[in-house]
């Protein structure tokens, strides 16, 4: 695992700060076996390869390893390399996203703004492929891994709607005899849906799909419906 790490010319990219440097330690730090050094390198991570949602070019250069610490089953808890994966999973072009400051608008309109938000979004277009492809090793660990690393495996696929197999298995998730896999697994699909607008009618066709299946509700359905009605923005 990470044998390949220090191949990289981790210099030349760049994360929120200039040259990534740093990435490859945190990286390593998140498949320790010590939660203080796991939840130190994702705090890192989170402001690094991953600022503010936005992403990098040493953000596409960090997917590879951290799908080989999801693959590691050996590693004591992959949440942290699963929760900076799903935070890239819904990452975008820096440029883009700060055009529309005021200090920024002029220099939006020039070719080479332009050029840097089409170069950003082909970043988060390779990130979104890389993820896509490595689905199966993620449900992997949906369906294997213990309840807290399988919560954060179900949050990245409900980013990968375009994926069939991500959406299958979202959707297996949601009947899990687990009510709080099953509760996460509509909850993080309602997030992801973006059906409409308005939050009850997304939650709604969450809920439809579990209701649908299963009758009389199964447990995760009523989980779901007592958190909307007692607190819906811990949903939508």
């Amino acid at each position: 695992m990470l044998e390949t790490l220090d191949q990289t010319d981790w210099n030349a990219l760049q994360d929120a700060y200039g040259p990534s440097t740093g990435t490859p330690a945190r990286i390593r730090a998140l498949a320790s076996s010590r939660k203080t050094s796991r939840d130190k390198a994702l705090e890192a991570l989170l402001s690094t390869i991953y600022h503010q949602g936005t992403i990098y070019s040493a953000s596409v250069a960090a997917v590879p390893f951290l799908l080989e610490i999801v693959a590691a089953s050996e590693v004591s808890d992959r949440r942290p390399a699963l929760q900076i994966l799903q935070a890239l999973s819904t990452g975008c072009s820096h440029h883009e996203a700060h055009a529309s400051l005021f200090f920024n608008r002029e220099k939006a309109k020039t070719v080479e703004w332009q050029e840097k938000v089409q170069e950003e979004k082909g970043w988060v277009s390779q990130i979104h492929q890389r993820l896509s492809a490595a689905v199966p090793r993620i449900i992997e660990v949906l369906q294997r891994a213990s309840l807290d690393e399988r919560l954060a495996a179900i949050s990245l696929l409900a980013t990968l709607q375009d994926n069939p197999l991500a959406v299958e298995a979202a959707s297996a998730a949601a009947l899990d005899p687990n009510p709080v896999l099953g509760a996460a697994a509509i909850s993080a699909s309602a997030r992801a849906m973006k059906l409409q607008s308005n939050c009850s009618s997304t939650l709604s066709s969450a809920l439809q799909m579990s209701s649908s299946v299963l009758w009389p509700p199964s447990n995760c359905f009523i989980t779901v419906t007592v958190m909307l009605l007692t607190e819906p923005s811990s949903i939508c």
